[in-house]
């Protein structure tokens, strides 16, 4: 595989729809669940008054939204000091959280296993009518980042990666040491955890300088993986484009020819997963025409998304928008169509506003709204048809072209016949729904 010469691109919306299609769908509505938690945890961890993990306790209701508990310390976590005398194994902690969603169940419960970055508790009037007794306020602690900075049921090789992480100096976070760390968490550790190191990784100055094979590989273990969410291997495919971490190029490479040298039913060679060739992609590197084949026929919807990202050739795009099955793909072709050459590329884009499904409508108008003041002639037209799905989608569009589609809008709202492409017209200036009579 060589590097061709691509225009840098985000990957946006065809990173989603890559992964989205790839996702397991969703099962039935349930009841809702307690926090998930994870948010900034890396961060809560480095800075937090005690970090540790523990066995939860003695939960209780202070209020409608408040409640308190003890963890009782199984490993104390320490962010590059000594391990306080008090704060050891079997040490009893109070702590306390919110839930701002009534809705949710408390977030733990009696015995729930967790690992937690805490804070001293807020000082604000709330907490001194909740906790009157001022020597009970010193003893207690907030679960950091308003009540999200934790973990459940942390495995012990995320606990003993953690205790290395914490152990390193600020700027060694920041190093190749650093990188180890976050890279290993990014490929093993649970959803949330694995999504903060990713965006820790993000935040690494010259991160592509920092990795070796072996990190390199952890990264693209961290892509693949099944057993995270799809926003990991979102974010993970978001990194590899942004940061253009070409260490990652042979990894990827490799993963190619291992799995092409084995052979489907038919004969064609077995195709890796469609996220290695969006991520190769990404990196501007060519891949050959027999794979970009293989893409195009493949069943799966991520291997035809991945051969978006890669292909050049906009006739075959331009069939994807139209006529693929899946409308992930008929929006992501419609994206890159559009991205390649935006000059000539509104008429596809108008008849894409007239899809079947509102996911390629939404990318048609985001796509037109791109082509700016150019595409608002053919936009009017759209809304004095008489499909008002794609009458919307184009009002939508001319929202987001400013001067010429605001003054498209204004005369839509006062003149088009159709009462429903008036009021749409209406509700995007932000105008009143009900009319003058």
């Amino acid at each position: 595989m060589t590097r061709t010469p691509l225009p840098a691109v985000r990957l946006g919306t065809l990173a989603t729809g890559i992964v989205l299609a790839l996702a397991i769908p969703h099962a039935a509505i349930a009841a809702p669940a307690p926090a998930a938690g994870g948010v900034r945890l890396l961060a809560a961890l480095e800075s937090a008054a005690i970090s540790a993990v523990g066995v939860v306790s003695g939960v209780e209701r202070i209020d409608a939204r408040a409640f308190g508990a003890t963890l009782v310390v199984e490993t104390p976590l320490v962010a590059g000091k000594p391990v306080d005398a008090s704060i050891a194994e079997d040490t009893p902690i109070q702590f306390v959280w919110e839930e701002r969603a009534p809705s949710r169940p408390a977030r733990f419960a009696n015995g729930d296993r967790i690992l937690v970055a805490l804070e001293p508790l807020p000082g604000d009037s709330v907490w001194l009518t909740r906790i009157p007794e001022p020597s009970a306020r010193q003893r207690t602690f907030y679960i950091a980042e308003r009540g999200d900075a934790f973990l459940r049921r942390p495995a012990l090789g995320t606990v003993t990666i953690l205790e290395h992480h914490l152990a390193l100096s600020p700027r060694d976070r920041r190093g190749a040491a650093g990188v180890v760390q976050l890279a290993n968490l990014a490929r093993g550790a649970a959803s949330p955890l694995a999504l903060d190191a990713i965006g820790a990784l993000g935040a690494i100055p010259a991160l592509d300088a920092k990795l070796d094979r072996t990190t390199s590989a952890w990264l693209v273990e961290a892509l693949v993986r099944t057993d995270a969410t799809a926003r990991v291997q979102q974010a993970m495919l978001e990194l590899i484009a942004e940061r253009r971490l070409r260490s990652l190029e042979p990894v990827l490479e490799e993963r190619v020819r291992s799995t092409s040298a084995r052979s489907r039913p038919d004969g064609s060679p077995e195709l890796a997963d469609p996220l290695v060739y969006a991520a190769l992609a990404a990196l501007d590197v060519e891949i050959d025409a027999a794979t970009l084949t293989g893409l195009l026929e493949a069943a799966a919807p991520g291997h035809r998304l991945a051969l978006v990202r890669a292909s050049r050739d906009r006739a075959t795009l331009r069939d994807l928008a139209r006529n693929d099955a899946d409308p992930s793909v008929r929006a992501a072709a419609l994206e890159r169509f559009v991205t390649l050459q935006p000059q000539s590329a509104a008429p596809t884009a108008i008849d894409a506003l007239y899809d079947r499904d509102p996911i390629v409508r939404a990318s048609a108008a985001a796509a037109l709204a791109r082509i700016g003041p150019a595409a608002v002639s053919d936009l009017r037209r759209v809304v004095n048809d008489d499909s008002q799905p794609a009458g919307v989608a184009a009002i939508h569009a001319l929202r987001e072209i400013q001067p010429e589609g605001t003054r498209a809008l204004f005369e839509i709202a006062k003149t088009s016949p159709d009462e429903s492409m008036r009021a749409a017209a209406r509700l995007a200036l932000g105008m009143e729904l009900v009319e003058p009579h």
